[in-house]
């Protein structure tokens, strides 16, 4: 039913209530008054936003006072007649489900309005009630008490876009505003843009065409016709209304930017964040970036901040929308929030606007020291501001003020104002201009379990129900602005119920959730208002909290230790409770180092399901942080194995020499784990700080400590921010014109050259059949052979191919030294260094040398140039080289990198850029063949794994780029993958997206079982105890009430206890099956036939190895598969017994000279006894042998008793040093 013929019902009195659903509540309360008045019906507006910002009180007086309005004039109306001929009114509810919602609904508002209501059906007053929601999901959410009255649902669409609908509009309101003496004719053409008008948009053109037709009536004309010269000219000064002041003032009052010096910095970020948003609002929707609604300028008085917002609205050509004090400011209740919003609302009819505050701190204060009247208005502008983050309408908010500290934290919080700029003293220059520095975490994690060699990393998103990832009993979570560790405690291991890993697990899941609510604004939630000020502390209570909740209801039971930090700004905010640990380093010292809170020696603080410890009892603590400052977390595994001075030690090591943001902190994480797990591993020899404490507290300990080890880095980086200058759009159909245009002039060139070659040469008596075949090959490189071979004959076919193969680049390290073409970087001072050696076993001395590492615990960095660019359109690309890890590598690379033209191989390091990295890398379990390309400025690794040779053999890597965009990788001269670039690498989006048009249908259910309705839970279930006392138990003689406290008996498993209870499920007779998403084509997608292609120059190898001695050899870049495998048969193939026969040879030597050691010892310790047995005496006894003889069965007794002592002494031992979360 449209809104014409439902308001004509009501007209009629056939309706007496309905709802309109329309998405723009201003458009709705414009057609409904329009079309009301056209039926002869009063409107009585319900305004929600005048409504909520009163008292209880007030407000159900106002409804009273409303619903007065409507018996006052539907008795206007009629003229006070007789009830059955009564006029009729509507009174219209905005946004009726957001005051009259179905859950928490006010009682006093109910009431209120059903009284009202049941007032004027008493008096006979004919009324419809209307009432208005956004969706029909709102409608849904209505109270019952009035979503039952509702007859009727029409749906209006927030823009009309059909000019057929908008003409009938348009005549409507003429003869309304006119009297019925202007008529637009069915034969003038409506300008096409006003199918986009608003309601508000058309009374104001309607109001126009009336004025200018009217002036031109004769005094003897009833009715005046609208013309398409009117038309004309009121869509020409469309627009041109009084509010438009900045494009309305005089030409000489606007300012732009050259009316304004220096301030370079604070003009790039205002057109940056606002100027830009106005003029690429395409590329901003297209990118799907939500630019800045909201934009602070601060700074000393007399720096011209409003001379600045000024020239912004000029140089952005978006109307200038100036706010005053005195036109916010009024004295009766809930008017200056009404103020602000038809602010906010006159800004989105005006869009692109630009609303400015200037001295914004004389009215939203903080509002925890400001009168009511403040906290109204940041209450309102903050509604506001959230209201533009989801609108499309291009306005921005743009303040300024002198006191930033003064503002209301909750207005600075993303998505209300965004960023705030500061604008120095005149004459300070741009060094004094600068925005507030923000940063974030640039992140790596890694961890192993107690006793598992598997290596735990961040999984990819929405592979577990938890944002937290689980190392044995700790566990962890990451994000760009904080970061977390816990560690469950292992004493509960043997309390049935108990679960110290998955209470850990969900201790730092619960965190994350937590810090979560920053970002989605729509979560409506007071305990998280400020963004700002955030605590670690007050965020580790609210998880714990829930985790607790969670542990009532699953019946679980468990504690943990918990570190949490937070970035906000420059500061680094830390919340730690137990023995987990915090370190901050910067330029290779530690500048922050938490301890350990212990209640006794390992015995720490702790989070639990009955632990008298709580988040009150954390530590707290602030660091301020600058860029390139590293942040290590990690749980005691970590910090009770590793001394904070070889901590730093590694964390140099792998930093990056000049700019500490640009290291890998995944490197960081790595080397961190091996060297904590090395100690822990080691009870004899190894030194760690958990000894220390050990000897220190009296205790006798020796080596590492064996527990679950969770690592993370964190550098510190600015926030990434797009530079939209950069973002250009590209029409689609000039791209593939521009691409098809220059494939064809390439054709073209190529036909040409095809003549020449015809013409000129390929009579020469000089050139061979052969060289004619060569000059075929080369000039249609895409030909199949095959097809090409009947021709020319399989004798021509062969020469041609070996002719056309290229090498660009072969070395087989002939000499001892290294080749003076391969060059060291210099990027790094420690970089290790390069021998060349055939190793400890080697087929050949001379054929088997090779480059060689040589240096423990180093980065490595070497090239070497081609020996002429290689660009490897439209033909195959081949990189084959060999690498042996004599020494049994644990962790470190083996690959090389293959580096365009552009390229300096002394500042080569992790950072260069590089085409394609390719060849094995191995740390611990992890084990990998490594195949990246550089694809338009970003690597991309391949989506599937490949095995290495991970053993201290000689092993060949070989891969082959074809034109057709495939590729194979083999080792060893056999093939372990092969496929298509476009399917193995994520080079570009996908074809197909999910339609985002669909939608599931509301009544789609997909739950496949449901709980049987039918089936009762059985009387006294849940008085069941899980445990009782051990009937068996007796209490100890021994035991001291006053010394041991009071005795209980051990509790035991209750054989009666079932468990929770829950229904049985049965299958759902409503269940549809999986709802799958309809697919369309992706817009985002171009495909690209030049994937494969590169120019290269340069090849080399960037590595880092915890243990050196791994050999690289024979390398060769070509053109040719058949060349490359014909050096590999030359090179490789041939040693390959020759080098099993050396290395079993050297086996076989270390293990004779282990035995003639050993038995070498075992002699000298057969020596040493003899030297140490007693001499005898003949037969003789001394007195003292009398004695022994006499305490010999004494003796025996007491070697009887001493496996029990000391069972129970060992016992004793591991209950003081064993793990550190042994007691609770």
């Amino acid at each position: 039913m449209a809104l014409r013929e439902l308001l004509g019902g009501a007209a009629a009195g056939l309706l007496d209530a309905a709802a309109l659903v329309c998405a723009d509540s201003r458009d709705a309360a414009e057609s409904v008054g329009s079309l009301s008045g056209e039926l002869g019906l009063e409107v009585v507006e319900v305004d929600i936003v005048a409504a909520m910002l009163e008292s209880p009180q007030d407000l159900r007086r106002w409804i009273m006072n409303s619903v007065a309005r409507a018996v006052e004039t539907t008795a206007r109306a009629s003229g006070m007649a007789p009830q059955s001929e009564l006029g009729r009114s509507v009174i219209l509810v905005m946004d009726a489900p957001a005051w009259i919602p179905a859950k928490d609904a006010r009682e006093e508002l109910l009431g209120a309005f059903l009284l009202g209501m049941r007032i004027l059906r008493e008096r006979g007053r004919p009324y419809m009630l209307l009432l208005h929601a956004k969706s029909r999901e709102d409608l849904e959410r209505m109270h019952p008490a009035f979503r039952d009255l509702v007859q009727d649902t029409v749906e209006l669409a927030a823009t009309d876009g059909s000019l057929g609908d908008l003409r009938q509009r348009l005549s409507g309101i003429l003869a309304q505003i006119s009297g019925d003496k202007v008529i637009l004719p069915s034969h003038v053409t409506l300008p096409r843009q006003w199918s986009e008008l608003t309601g508000a948009q058309t009374h104001l053109m309607a109001r126009r065409i009336a004025t200018r037709v009217l002036a031109r009536q004769n005094g003897d004309e009833a009715r005046v016709a609208v013309q398409d010269d009117d038309l004309a000219a009121v869509a020409s000064s469309q627009g041109q209304t009084a509010m438009r002041r900045a494009q309305a003032m005089p030409k000489e009052s606007r300012v732009t930017w050259d009316d304004i010096g220096g301030y370079a910095r604070v003009k790039a970020l205002l057109q940056e964040s606002v100027i830009w948003f106005h003029r690429h609002a395409d590329a901003f929707a297209r990118l799907g970036i939500q630019p800045p609604k909201g934009v602070l300028l601060y700074g000393p008085p007399g720096t011209g901040k409003t001379l600045m917002a000024r020239a912004v609205a000029s140089e952005s050509g978006a109307d200038f929308l100036l706010l005053s004090l005195p036109e916010l400011v009024h004295g009766h209740v809930g008017d200056s929030e009404k103020a602000l919003a038809a602010a906010f609302r006159e800004a989105r009819k005006r869009a692109p606007c630009i609303i400015f505050l200037d001295e914004i701190d004389a009215l939203f204060q903080r509002r925890d020291g400001a009168g009511d009247l403040n906290a109204k208005l940041v209450s309102q502008v903050a509604m506001e501001l959230d209201a533009l983050r989801w609108d499309s309408a291009q306005v921005v908010f743009l303040a300024a003020t002198n006191h930033p500290e003064m503002l209301d934290a909750s207005l600075l919080r993303p998505g209300r104002i965004d960023r705030a700029i500061e604008v120095g003293p005149a004459g300070a220059a741009d060094s004094a201009t600068h925005v507030r520095k923000s940063f974030q975490f640039m992140l790596a994690a890694a961890g192993k379990a107690k006793g598992s060699d598997v290596v735990v990393k961040s999984p990819p998103p929405g592979q577990s129900e938890y944002a937290s990832v689980q190392v044995g009993e700790d566990s962890y979570f990451m994000r760009p602005d904080s970061m977390g560790v816990a560690d469950g405690v292992g004493g509960w291991s043997e309390v049935k119920g108990a679960n110290a890993a998955l209470y850990s697990l969900k201790m730092m899941h619960y965190a994350h959730s937590e810090f979560e609510k920053y970002d989605d604004l729509t979560i409506i939630d007071y305990t998280v208002d400020d963004y700002a000020t955030v605590s670690p502390k007050d965020v580790l209570a609210r998880a714990y909290q829930r985790v607790n909740e969670d542990a009532a209801r699953e019946k679980l039971l468990g504690s943990t230790t918990a570190l949490i930090v937070v970035l906000r700004d420059n500061e680094l905010r830390v919340a730690n409770l137990g023995d987990c640990g915090i370190m901050v380093v910067r330029g290779h010292e530690a500048i922050f180092r938490n301890e350990e809170q212990q209640h006794s020696f390992n015995f720490p603080y702790q989070l639990g399901t009955i632990s008298k410890d709580s988040p009150a009892d954390a530590q707290l603590f602030t660091i301020k942080v600058q860029e390139g400052d590293i942040v290590v977390l990690g749980t005691d595994g970590l910090f009770d194995n590793v001394f904070d001075e070889e901590i730093v030690d590694i964390i140099g090591v792998h930093t990056h020499a000049s700019k500490p943001e640009l290291s890998d902190p995944q490197r960081m994480t790595d080397a961190l784990l091996f060297r904590a797990r090395e100690v822990a591993e080691d009870n004899r020899s190894a030194s760690s700080p958990f000894q220390t404490r050990a000897i220190q507290e009296g205790f006798y300990y020796q080596g590492g400590k064996m527990d679950d080890v969770t690592v993370l880095v964190g550098i510190i980086r600015p926030a990434v921010t797009l530079d939209l200058e950069h973002v250009k759009k590209v029409d689609k159909s000039e791209f593939d014109e521009s691409r098809a245009g220059q494939a064809s002039t390439e054709l073209q060139s190529r036909k040409r050259s095809h003549t020449i070659e015809s013409d000129e040469e390929s009579d020469r008596p000089d050139r061979t059949r052969s060289d004619r075949v060569v000059a075929c090959f080369q000039t249609f490189p895409n030909v199949p052979t095959m097809l090409l071979a009947p021709t020319f004959g399989l004798a021509a076919l062969l020469v041609s191919q070996l002719a056309s193969a290229k090498t660009y680049f072969k070395e087989t390290f002939s000499t001892s030294t290294v080749p003076s073409r391969w060059v060291v970087s210099e990027k790094r001072t420690d970089f290790g260094e390069w021998k060349v050696s055939p190793g400890k076993f080697y087929a050949d001395a001379d054929v088997s040398r090779g480059l060689q590492t040589s240096q423990d615990a180093r980065f490595y960095a070497i090239s070497a140039p081609f020996d002429s660019e290689f660009d490897n359109k439209d033909k195959t690309l081949v990189v084959q080289f060999s690498a042996k890890f004599e020494q049994n590598i644990d962790c470190g690379g083996g690959y090389v990198k293959v580096m365009p033209k552009a390229f300096d191989p002394k500042e080569f390091d992790g950072d260069t850029i590089y085409n394609l990295m390719f060849g094995p890398d191995i740390c611990g379990n992890s084990k990998k063949i490594h195949v990246i390309f550089n694809y338009k400025g970003q690597n991309h690794l391949i989506t599937r794994t490949i095995e290495p040779g991970s053993d201290q053999m000689t092993h060949l890597y070989t891969l082959v780029v074809k034109p057709d965009q495939t590729y194979q990788v083999l080792l060893d001269q056999k093939e372990v993958a092969s496929g298509s670039m476009l399917e193995d690498w994520n080079f570009l989006p996908p074809k197909t997206i999910p339609d985002p048009a669909a939608k599931k249908p509301d009544d789609w259910v997909d739950e496949a079982e449901i709980d049987d309705p039918t089936d009762v839970k059985p009387a006294g279930w849940d008085d069941i105890p899980a445990t009782i006392p051990d009937p068996k138990a007796v209490r100890p003689e021994d035991w001291d009430d006053e010394m041991d406290g009071e005795w209980e008996a051990p509790r035991i498993e209750n054989p009666d206890y079932k468990g929770p209870w829950l229904p049985k499920r049965i299958p759902n007779p409503k269940y549809k099956g999986p709802w799958v998403h309809p697919k369309i084509e992706n817009p985002e997608y171009a495909a690209d036939d030049s994937i494969y292609a590169y120019k290269s120059a340069f090849i080399g190898f960037d590595l880092w190895q915890v243990k050196s001695g791994t050999i690289f050899d024979n390398i060769i870049v070509t053109d040719s598969v058949d060349e490359a495998k014909a050096f590999a048969d030359k090179t490789f193939a041939k040693f390959v017994d020759a080098e099993k026969e050396a290395k079993a040879k050297l086996d076989a030597d270390e293990e004779a000279k282990l035995k003639a050691d050993t038995k070498k010892d075992d002699g000298k310790k057969e020596d040493d006894k003899k030297d140490d047995e007693p001499a005898t005496n003949g037969g003789m006894k001394f007195e003292f042998e009398e004695e022994v003889e006499a305490k010999t069965e004494t003796k025996e007794e007491v070697k009887a008793e001493e496996p029990k002592k000391a069972e129970t002494k060992e016992e004793a031992k591991k209950s003081e040093t064993g793990d550190s979360h042994d007691e609770l």
